[in-house]
């Protein structure tokens, strides 16, 4: 499998060091992060991370080298791969506030899969990983090349006819409007809104 052709985001320079899930010290990380398509140019995250997480991060870096890294979130590009922690086309990573829970994530390139890690990178540009959120894909820009078969088309030149007609005070001609547009709700749309 080759790297997508317009793949223009850098590789991070830090090696990603996985936390520590708590297993039998103290309960696991129930920290929760969800990424969600807004455009084909942008996803949306939100989090929310166990204090216990942070807690046992900090024992791990000491407490003077967490207390000077950033908190990050490190966009993944997993396009058309089984995601294994280490294989993600390109990644990339982005400085956020300490007080942030929620981001909107530009993306270099429409209609790929991406993930989202959400941590802290050291001073040495290690980033420590907290918690991964769910494979996202953005839509591609444009009008969609599939057609909805459930709708139909709408004619134009009958409704102007009949409204027209109504409007000149013609009763058959208000009750033949009220039955076409009547008979649109049933046809026009698609998913049982009528």
């Amino acid at each position: 499998m080759n790297s997508p052709k317009n793949a223009h985001f850098k590789k991070s320079s830090g090696a990603v060091t996985e936390p520590d899930q708590g297993g039998g010290r103290g309960g696991s990380n129930n920290s929760v992060m969800y990424a969600l398509p807004r455009d084909p140019e942008t996803i949306f995250t939100y989090w929310e991370i166990d204090p216990l997480a942070l807690t046992r991060l900090r024992k791990r870096m000491e407490v003077s080298a967490f207390e000077r890294s950033k908190r990050a979130l490190r966009l993944l590009d997993v396009s058309d791969i089984h995601y294994n922690g280490s294989n993600a086309w390109q990644t990339e990573d982005i400085e956020i506030p300490d007080s942030a829970s929620s981001y909107y994530v530009r993306v270099p390139e429409q209609g790929r899969t991406y993930m989202l890690e959400y941590g802290v990178i050291d001073a040495g540009g290690a980033f420590f990983k907290i918690v991964r959120s769910n494979s996202c894909l953005t839509p591609r820009k444009g009008v969609s090349d599939q057609q909805d078969k459930a709708w139909s088309a709408v004619h134009s030149d009958k409704l102007i006819r009949a409204s027209t007609d109504a409007m000149n005070g013609d009763i058959d001609a208000s009750q033949s409007l009220d039955a076409f547009i009547t008979g649109l709700g049933s046809v026009a749309v698609s998913g049982g809104i009528a």
